[in-house]
C-alpha cells in the first residue's frame, strides 16, 4: 500500500492540503456542534418545564374549585337537608364538567352524600388524603392512585366543610375526570405527531410509577426507574444541572419536577421523550454539508493528481509490463514512446539486461533437462534456513510429493509431509552433520531406512557443498543426489543365501544315507518289539515308528532346503487336524509334565478332515508347538484351539483355522520379520530351519501363517489351510 509513485502523489497531496482543511473543519464542526446540541437540549428542557407549568396551573385551578364549593351557603348550613346537599353537589357538577362524582363524608370518613349513590355507607376514612385532610383541615389533592370503588385511576380532592361559626360540619370530595388531565400531556404528544415527530410527553410519580403515557396499558402498571435502570437520585440530579438522559433506546429524556404548592405536596415529573435522531437531525445535515465539502475537494485533487501522476508513471508502467511480460515468457519487441531522460535510460538498461537472462537461461534450460531425465534423485537444501531450493521429478516422486507445492517449503515441513522422506534424513543425519562440520566439499555413503510401508530401503547418497558467496555461509546450498541400491542388495543377499543353501543341500545329500540306515535299523527293531509287546506299552511303538519316518521325511526337506523350487507332490489322504494335535501333545507330555505346562484344547464339535499331506502337516504342528513349550522354561499355558472358517464353496468345502498359542516371553517386531527366514535363530543351541520349513509347508499346502505377538504376553501361531471337510465328531475340549 502506498508504494506506487501514483499513490505517493495523492499522499503527499492529502498531506498538506485535506487534512489541514479537515482539522479546521472538524474545530468549526465540533464548536457548532456544542452550540447547537445546547440550544436543542435547552429547547426540550423549556417543552418539559412549559408543560410541568401547565400541569400546575389545572392542579390550583381544581384547588380553588374545591375551596370554592366549601363556601357553598346550603354546605355550610347545618340545617340543610341530604337531599339539598346533593343537589348542591350536582350544580357544582353541573358547573365543572371535568368532574364526575362528589361526595360528603363525616368526620370518621363514612359517605354519608353521594352524587351517584353508590358510594352512600362506605368508610373510606383509611385513605391517605382523608387522613392529611382530616388533620391539617386543610384542602388536599391526593395522588393519581387505582380506585378498587370504580376499578379505575383517579385523582380526588377534599376539603373540611364549616359553619359560619367554624363548625366542623363534613369533608366534602370531588372526583377529578383524569380524561381532562391526560388531554393536556397528551396535546403536547399530538403537536409532535402533527411535525412528523415520534416524541411524546409522560408523567412520573416520586416512585416512578408512570402516571400518563401514550401507551395507556403502561399507565400504573410500569416503573420507570426500574425500567432504565436509575434512580430519583440520579433524575433529581438531571433536573438540577438542567442535562437530559438518552435511554438505551435510543430516546432523549427531559425533566421537570411539578412545582408544590398548598394542597399539592406530591412530587411528579414532567417529562419529555424525542427520538435522538429527531432531535440531533440539524447535526447530521450539518455533518452531511461538511463531508460534502470535503469531498468534493478531495475529488479534484484526485483529479489533478491523476493528470500529472499519468506523465510520469506512463514510462515505468510500461517498463512494469515488459517486465511482466518477460517473466510470462512472452517474446515481444514492445514500442516505447520517449518521455523524460531518466525513463529513457531506465528502458534502454532493461532491453540490454533482458538479452544476457535469456542467453543464461536458454543453459540453464539445457541443465534442468539433463537433471529431469536422470533416474538418480536430486534435491538441494539452504544451508542456513534449511529450505528446499531445487528438486526434481525422480526426488518428488519417491518421496510422494507430486501433489504438493514446493516453492518455499523447508525440510521440517517435508520431514513432517511425508515419514518416508523423515526416515531418509533421519539416517542420512549423521552423514550430513559430519559433513557441514567438517567443512568438507564432498562426500558418499550409503544410509538404510523404513518407507511408509515399514520396508526397508537402502541408497547411496552423494552430498555436494554448493558455495554462493565465500563470506556468507548462510547463502549456501548442499546437493543431495541419491540412488536406490534396494534392490541390488536384495539380490546380492539372495545371491550369498542362494550359495549357503547349495552348500547346506550337497552336506544333507552326503549326510542322507548315513541317517537313514541306522534309522531304518531301528525301525525294524521297533516293529520287532511292537510284535512281542501286547501289553499297554504297544501304542507308543507305532508313535516311535511315525517319528522315525518324520525324521527320514525332514531329511528329505533338508536334502531339497536349498532349492527354492517346490517339492514333488506327493500322496496325500483324509487327515483330522485334532487327531494329528493329539498325536503331537502325547509325544511331549513328559516335556510339558517337566516344565509344568497346562495344555488347554479347544475342539469344536464339527471336526474339519483336510485332503492334504499328513507328514507335512505333522511336521508344521510339531514345529510350532515345540517352539511353543521352549518359550516357557517355566511353565505356562498352551492353548490348541481348531475352528472352520465361515462360508462353504459349491462343494461344501471350507477352510480350517487352527492357532496355537503360548504365554511366554513373545516376540519383538525384528523377530517377527525375519521369523522364517532360514538360519534365523534366538535360540542359543537352534539352527534357524524349524519356522523356515513350516513356512515353506504352508506355502505348498496352500495355505496361510500369521503371527500375533506382544512382547511379555505370549505368541498365538494362526494357520489356515484350504480344503476342509465338515464331520461330525465327539468335542475334545479340555
Amino acid at each position: 500500500m502506498f508504494r506506487s509513485l501514483r499513490s505517493k502523489l495523492i499522499v503527499f497531496f492529502i498531506l498538506v492540503t485535506v487534512i489541514p482543511m479537515a482539522i479546521v473543519g472538524m474545530i468549526g464542526y465540533n464548536s457548532q456542534k456544542h452550540e447547537i446540541s445546547s440550544q436543542l437540549e435547552y429547547s426540550i428542557m423549556s417543552q418539559s418545564s412549559n408543560l410541568s407549568a401547565e400541569l400546575l396551573n389545572l392542579i390550583d385551578e381544581r384547588l380553588r374549585d374545591v375551596e370554592w364549593l366549601t363556601r357553598s351557603p346550603i354546605l355550610r348550613d347545618p340545617e340543610s337537608t341530604p337531599l339539598e346537599l346533593r343537589e348542591e353537589l350536582y350544580n357544582f357538577l353541573s358547573v365543572n364538567d371535568i368532574y364526575f362524582d362528589a361526595i360528603l363524608l363525616n368526620e370518621e370518613g363514612g359517605v354519608i352524600v353521594d352524587t351517584e349513590t353508590r358510594m352512600i355507607g362506605r368508610n373510606i376514612g383509611d385513605r391517605e388524603w382523608f387522613q392529611e385532610v382530616s388533620e391539617t383541615g386543610m384542602k388536599r389533592m391526593s395522588d393519581i392512585y387505582m380506585s378498587d370503588a370504580i376499578n379505575r385511576p383517579v385523582l380526588v380532592l377534599g376539603a373540611p366543610v364549616y359553619t359560619h361559626d367554624r363548625e366542623l360540619l363534613f369533608y366534602v370530595s370531588p372526583s377529578f375526570n383524569l380524561d381532562v388531565f391526560y388531554e393536556r400531556i397528551e396535546a403536547y404528544t399530538t403537536l409532535q405527531r402533527t411535525h412528523g415527530s415520534d416524541g411524546y410527553a409522560f408523567l412520573l410519580r416520586e416512585d416512578g410509577l408512570l402516571l400518563s403515557h401514550p401507551n395507556q396499558s403502561l399507565v400504573m402498571n410500569m416503573n420507570y426507574f426500574e425500567q432504565q435502570d436509575i434512580t430519583k437520585d440520579d433524575l433529581n440530579s438531571l433536573i438540577d444541572q438542567d442535562r437530559t438522559f438518552t435511554t438505551s433506546g435510543g430516546q432523549v429524556h427531559a425533566f421537570t419536577q411539578v412545582e408544590e404548592i398548598q394542597g399539592f405536596e406530591h412530587r411528579w415529573y414532567v417529562g419529555i421523550a424525542l427520538a435522538e435522531e429527531d432531535l440531533y437531525a440539524s447535526l447530521d445535515d450539518l455533518l452531511l454539508r461538511y463531508v460534502a465539502f470535503y469531498f468534493l475537494i478531495f475529488a479534484v485533487l484526485i483529479v489533478a493528481v491523476i493528470k500529472l501522476s499519468d506523465y510520469l508513471v506512463k514510462p515505468i508502467r510500461q517498463l512494469v509490463e515488459k517486465t511482466k511480460a518477460y517473466a510470462e515468457g512472452v517474446d515481444y519487441e514492445w514500442p516505447y514512446e520517449a518521455a523524460y531522460r531518466e525513463a529513457d535510460h531506465l528502458h534502454v538498461a532493461f532491453d540490454d539486461m533482458t538479452g544476457r537472462l535469456k542467453e543464461r537461461e536458454a543453459t540453464h534450460r539445457k541443465s534442468t533437462q539433463v537433471l529431469e531425465a536422470t533416474d538418480n534423485g536430486v534435491f538441494a537444501v539452504a544451508r542456513g534456513s534449511e529450505q528446499l531450493t531445487m528438486s526434481n521429478r525422480e526426488f518428488e516422486t519417491l518421496f510422494g510429493f507430486t501433489e504438493m507445492d514446493l516453492s518455499s517449503v523447508t525440510i521440517q515441513e517435508l520431514k513432517r509431509e511425508s515419514p518416508f522422506f523423515d526416515a531418509f534424513m533421519h539416517a542420512a543425519l549423521d552423514e550430513w552433520t559430519e559433513f557441514d562440520k567438517r567443512n568438507e566439499t564432498r562426500r558418499q555413503a550409503e544410509v538404510n531406512c523404513q518407507d511408509q510401508d515399514g520396508n526397508e530401503r537402502i541408497f547411496f547418497l552423494g552430498m555436494t557443498l554448493l558455495s554462493a558467496n565465500g563470506e556468507r555461509e548462510d547463502l549456501d546450498e548442499f546437493l543431495f543426489v541419491f540412488q536406490e541400491l534396494t534392490e541390488v542388495r536384495r539380490m546380492e543377499r539372495e545371491l550369498v543365501q542362494s550359495e549357503k543353501l547349495g552348500m547346506i543341500g550337497q552336506m544333507a545329500a552326503g549326510l542322507a544315507h548315513e541317517i537313514r540306515n541306522p534309522m531304518t535299523t531301528i525301525r525294524g527293531f521297533m516293529q520287532l518289539l511292537e510284535k512281542r509287546d501286547d501289553g499297554e506299552n504297544a501304542r507308543y511303538y507305532q508313535l516311535i515308528m511315525n517319528e522315525i519316518d518324520q525324521v527320514n521325511k525332514v531329511m528329505e526337506e533338508l536334502m531339497h532346503i536349498g532349492n527354492p523350487a517346490r517339492i514333488e507332490e506327493e500322496t496325500t489322504s483324509e487327515t483330522s487336524v485334532s487327531e494329528q494335535l493329539k498325536e503331537i501333545i502325547t509325544l511331549h507330555e513328559q516335556d510339558l509334565e517337566k516344565r509344568q505346562i497346562k495344555v488347554e484344547t479347544f475342539f469344536n464339535g464339527t471336526d474339519d478332515f483336510l485332503e492334504t499331506n499328513r507328514n507335512k502337516l505333522r511336521q508344521v504342528f510339531s514345529n510350532i508347538i515345540r517352539n511353543a513349550i521352549e518359550a516357557m522354561p517355566d511353565g505356562g499355558r498352551l492353548k490348541l484351539r481348531n475352528q472352520t472358517a465361515p462360508g462353504l464353496d459349491a462343494n461344501g468345502v471350507c477352510d480350517v483355522v487352527v492357532a496355537i498359542s503360548d504365554t511366554g516371553e513373545g516376540m519383538d517386531s525384528e523377530t517377527i520379520k525375519k521369523a522364517g527366514t532360514p538360519f534365523f535363530t534366538t535360540k542359543e543351541n537352534g539352527h534357524g530351519l524349524g519356522l523356515a520349513t513350516t513356512y515353506r509347508i504352508i506355502e505348498e499346502l496352500g495355505g496361510t501363517i500369521d503371527i500375533r505377538t506382544k512382547a511379555g504376553e505370549g505368541t498365538t501361531f494362526v494357520i489356515r489351510l484350504p480344503g476342509s471337510v465338515l464331520r461330525q465328531t465327539v468335542n475334545s475340549g479340555e
